[in-house]
């Protein structure tokens, strides 16, 4: 069985990008809902020997929506929530990604830069459609960005590649500070990403 994990900061700590109000919302009862149905849903199935990724990937095959929507918000949700951090303060060096880490490296090779990167972030996030999730990984030495609706992820289609962040897009994620201004809330989020954590994935 899963068990909703806290919150890597305090509620407080990305204000004004997020409040505490939309964390409260997002983390304790949307996140939490997930967590609780995909546990009634695999209690006493074989599902619930397996790992979440596992779930989630024989879920897709055996074309079980319930669990994997809900599996799949799980390792979304978990996943959104660690790559944040409070904003980043003067002096701290090149933030995004970290001097001297191979994540630069990649983003230099891949995108030409950092402005150029958080380009393309904001433009696939805010021109992804409906609800869903955008998506950096790393594969065979290259970063890309992926695009995904509602529950689906890079766990289900691109199991060689390593998640490095993820964009959380549904309006819940953002509606009660940004209302329907997804564009900003992107931009905001890329400004309080903990790139350190998202560093430390790339292989």
């Amino acid at each position: 069985m899963f068990e909703l994990p806290p919150l890597p900061y305090e509620k407080t700590a990305l204000a004004p990008f997020l409040s505490e109000e939309t964390l409260t919302f997002h983390h304790d009862k949307h996140f939490n809902a997930y967590v609780t149905t995909l546990n009634s849903l695999i209690k006493d199935t074989p599902y619930a020997e397996l790992s979440l990724e596992e779930i989630i990937r024989k879920a897709a095959a055996e074309d079980n929506k319930p669990i994997f929507n809900n599996a799949g918000q799980v390792f979304n949700h978990d996943f959104y929530f660690k790559c944040l951090g409070p904003a980043h303060k003067e002096g701290e060096g090149d933030a995004c990604p970290l001097d001297g880490c191979a994540l630069k490296k990649m983003v230099g090779e891949t995108f030409g830069g950092r402005e150029k990167f958080w380009e393309s972030l904001v433009k696939a996030a805010t021109g992804n459609f409906g609800s869903g999730w955008t998506w950096l990984v790393q594969e065979n030495g290259k970063l890309e960005i992926l695009n995904y609706s509602n529950a689906d992820s890079p766990v289900r289609d691109r199991p060689s590649a390593t998640p490095l962040l993820c964009i959380d897009v549904w309006e819940h994620a953002y509606y009660i500070d940004y209302r329907n201004d997804r564009k900003k809330y992107v931009e905001q989020m890329l400004q309080h990403v903990n790139w350190v954590q998202v560093a430390s994935r790339v292989s």
